[in-house]
């Protein structure tokens, strides 16, 4: 049906391969709203949860402050 709404997961699978270049080209301001977001994390933290994680491209900035960080990722499905 070509009126039929794409499922979620699908959807991101099908534009996985794309996606990270995609947020940091063509979403203004990206690359550097996740060094403002790293930039949030409390000196010392030691764990970081994630809510609906996806490629994992949030977390580089993170990590290269707290390389031991510890982060817990919960993904949302719809069903």
């Amino acid at each position: 049906m070509p009126n039929e709404l794409e499922k979620m997961e699908e959807f991101f699978i099908r534009r996985l391969d794309g996606y990270d270049g995609h947020m940091l080209q063509a979403v203004e301001d990206a690359a550097e709203g996740y060094k403002v977001l790293a930039g949030q994390l409390p000196e010392g933290a030691q764990t970081l949860l994630d809510l609906g994680w996806g490629t994992g491209l949030e977390l580089e900035e993170p990590f290269a402050r707290a390389p031991e960080l510890d982060v817990i990722g919960i993904r949302f499905t719809l069903m």
